[in-house]
Order: C-alpha cells, then structure tokens, then sequence
C-alpha cells in the first residue's frame, strides 16, 4: 500500500470543502477485481473513523479516501488494508506529511499547507507563525511576511 507521492504518480487531491486524503494501494491487478473484495478501514481524525469503505478502481489502482477539515490535516489517519477479513497491510499518513513531500516547486501544496497551519491556528489555538513565514516565504510569485495573529484578525 502507498501513497501517491511514493509511488511516483500524479497528486490526486480533492479541495470540495474539506481536504481529502487519498490512499491508494497496489492490490490485485485489474483482471482479479471481480473474484476478491478488498476494503480499507480509516481510524484517525477523519470523516469515516471506525468505517470500512470498500475500494474503488481508478487508472488500474484501487483507492479510497479519508476526509478531514482543514485543521486536522496534521493528524495522522491510519488506513487497513483488508482482502476478505483478512487484514493485509497498515498505513498511517497525514495531509500534512504528503504535502510536505511534494511542495518543492508546488505552490499549490504550499498555500494548501499555509491553509491548514492557519485552520489550526483559529481552530485548535496552536502557534504556527514561524512555519507559516517560513512555507509564505517560498511562494513563487511573492508573499509578505505574516504572523498567525494578523490573519487570524483579517479572518474576524
């Protein structure tokens, strides 16, 4: 089981009102769809904790994906790989850590990253100015040098 970023394929991420997480394992090839069934049980800070949810075929992969607000993309959701009811494989991720890996050159994980640190900030009293400064100071077309504070005071 991986994730995107790991095994070397195109980000897939889904921004509909609540960051998505997507997890993709490397099961079966596409021609044993039809005789096994595999599913993935999600525990962590997400929409389907405690549920299995069954996997769906995309691009020859099969995947299915966790959902979480903004503020809780630093926390790790684990994901168990069932065939049957036997359990095969565990991943434990986070947005956080997947937008990390790709944010070289990405200004999209970049603001989505600056996002989350301030979803935190508002939502979970945390401090991340000096991270937001830091990630806000790599954007390629520019940004001014902020603390959580002063968007914390725009935002009200």
């Amino acid at each position: 089981m991986y994730t995107n970023d790991a095994a070397g394929l195109t980000p897939g991420k889904e921004f509909v009102c609540k960051m998505t997480e997507n997890m993709q394992a490397d099961v079966l090839p596409s021609r044993q769809a039809g005789f096994v069934r595999c599913c993935l049980k999600f525990s962590g800070k997400c929409d389907e904790d405690g549920q299995t949810v069954t996997l769906g075929q995309k691009n020859a992969l099969y995947c299915a994906a966790a959902h979480l607000a903004a503020n809780n993309m630093g926390e790790e959701i684990k994901a168990e790989l069932y065939q049957g009811g036997d359990k095969m494989d565990e991943l434990t991720y986070s947005v956080y850590e997947y937008l990390n890996a790709i944010r070289i050159n990405n200004d999209m994980a970049k603001a989505t990253l600056l996002y989350g640190l301030a979803a935190e900030d508002y939502f979970n009293g945390t401090d991340n100015s000096a991270e937001i400064n830091e990630i806000g100071g790599e954007l390629q077309y520019g940004y001014a040098a902020f603390d959580a504070a002063n968007l914390l005071n725009y935002a009200n």
